[in-house]
């Protein structure tokens, strides 16, 4: 799964797992629909004490965000925001429907830049599952960025509290 750019030529790489190998193959080439939260820029609203979010990454691309929140992972990955409340907020992708090794990265809104100062991050809290808190400060934006170990995709299920 890749971004293509319109106008752009991409050229596709076959090779067998055993060299040399020769053969048949088939080469199935379709459009995706993107998730609407795929970028920083297009994070969903979400509010504590809310609804589960059931979500997959799996048809999602890598954004290239600040790395200083989880090394150098390029998984894809989902975006949400959240206003502060002023006192101790959760994110966790802990609990039955998370079916992949799951990291949650936590950015403060810096104007129109949501992957801004990084606030905190986890991997592997709950399991493979993960979760995080911060000290959320009154009317301060923060975004969830929910994304996977090393390339890792699948379903979890965020809860913000």
């Amino acid at each position: 799964l890749f971004r293509t750019e319109v106008g752009t030529e991409y050229f596709i790489a076959v090779q067998g797992n055993n060299i040399p190998s020769i053969g048949d193959f088939e080469l199935k080439i379709s459009t995706v629909e993107l998730p609407p939260n795929d970028e920083c820029s297009g994070a969903l609203d979400t509010i504590p004490g809310s609804a589960p979010i059931f979500g997959s990454t799996s048809f999602a691309t890598y954004s290239g965000t600040n790395s200083s929140c989880s090394g150098s992972d390029t998984s894809p990955d989902l975006w949400y925001r959240v206003e502060g409340t002023g006192a101790l907020l959760t994110a966790s992708t802990c609990g039955g429907r998370t079916n992949f090794d799951t990291q949650i990265s936590i950015y403060e809104g810096i104007g129109e830049v949501c992957d801004g100062t990084c606030i905190a991050t986890n991997d592997d809290s709950c399991g493979s599952g993960s979760e995080v808190q911060w000290i959320a400060d009154q009317g301060v934006m923060y975004y969830i960025r929910v994304h996977g170990y090393s390339t890792g995709s699948g379903s979890f299920v965020l809860r913000v509290t």
